[in-house]
């Protein structure tokens, strides 16, 4: 009987101690899951501010991208605005003029000292602003409408923003009439067309500079930018004929655009600008009355015995008309010369 006590004492202690075992093995595994789990937790603090930096990066990016975006449509939107605001005020301008008879230029008896545009070398003599009051050396333009040979008057053709791939037609009308006219070209179309450059000189038609853009925000932003422009397109024309050219009319015309620093600087350099007196607005007639109003306007400067300088440009539709006008200046004793540097030029 004290056999079996024992033994009985003994199997109870090795439960116990098997049984504490357990407990103890039981409790340290959640200990080590727990530690797992604030290990991850702590991982995950670290790494979410660096996620939260690059979210923010990729969403500071798109954001700029679309203010990019969002700017240059309302650039594109404001361009065209200010475009569509243009030609209308050039719509109204015309239907006010129509109505009246072409103004005279305000500085017309305006007389700066003027330069030979097809020679070599610079000029000596430079026209400026303050010569304006002085008598000019040169022959008035005035002068040169007054009857010629059999009772013959002159009038002035100009053509602006050529060449174009068409300017030989327009040579070749003129040539049928044994007129010359006088061709304002842009720096592009010179390197484009320079065979057409070369044939309105060798037909005894004049050439001048018109400049590069042809944009009058960028081409009056400065004096030096006007200048800058000048130079450039001087220069090809240099390189293509070997003619250096004097002769230049701006953008639009001189005025407003040209203020008084610019022409005194453009002056120093030799330049001589011109503007007209005749204006077919051919840039909004595209027919017949693109004939008739340079018709109505030349009546009216030749009984003042005003200067005839008429402003025309290298398009289809003027080339389609230009034969009527041909015809009318030939049938009234119209006689087209090239403006040269001995004339003393037409400013606004």
């Amino acid at each position: 009987m004290g056999n079996i006590r024992i033994k009985w004492v003994t199997g109870a202690a090795l439960a116990t101690i098997v049984a504490g075992l357990l407990v103890l093995g039981v409790i340290n595994y959640f200990r080590g899951y727990a530690h797992a789990e604030v290990n991850q937790a702590g991982n995950l603090q670290k790494n979410q501010p660096e996620n939260l930096t690059v979210e923010k990066e990729q969403s500071t990016k798109l954001v700029q991208v679309d203010k990019d975006t969002k700017a240059e449509m309302e650039w594109m939107r404001k361009h065209q605005m200010e475009a569509k605001k243009n030609e209308k005020q050039k719509e109204t301008k015309t239907a006010t003029e129509d109505s009246k008879p072409e103004a005279k230029p305000a500085n017309e008896n305006t007389k700066p000292a003027a330069t030979p545009t097809k020679e070599n070398t610079k000029p000596e003599t430079k026209p400026t602003p303050t010569q304006e009051n002085t008598k000019p050396t040169t022959t008035p333009i005035e002068e040169k409408i007054e009857p010629t040979d059999a009772g013959k008057k002159t009038v002035y053709l100009t053509f602006d923003d050529g060449p174009q791939v068409f300017s030989k037609e327009i040579i070749a009308l003129l040539e049928q009439y044994q007129f010359k006219a006088t061709f304002f070209m842009l720096e592009g179309n010179i390197k484009r067309y320079p065979d057409a450059v070369n044939l309105m000189v060798d037909t005894g038609n004049a050439i001048g500079i018109h400049g590069v853009s042809h944009d009058s925000k960028q081409f009056y932003a400065s004096a030096t930018s006007v200048l800058a422009e000048l130079n450039q397109t001087r220069q090809t024309i240099k390189a293509i004929t070997g003619l250096d050219i004097f002769l230049m009319r701006t953008p639009y015309g001189s005025k407003p655009g040209m203020k008084d620093a610019y022409k005194q600087i453009v002056f120093d350099e030799g330049y001589q600008m011109w503007d007209w007196t005749i204006d077919s607005k051919d840039w909004f007639y595209k027919d017949a009355r693109l004939v008739s109003s340079v018709i109505k306007q030349i009546e009216e400067k030749t009984k003042k015995n005003e200067p005839l300088v008429i402003l025309l440009h290298e398009r289809r539709e003027t080339l389609e008309q230009l034969p009527s006008l041909l015809d009318y200046l030939s049938e009234h004793n119209f006689d087209c010369k090239v403006i040269d540097g001995t004339m003393n030029p037409i400013h606004f």
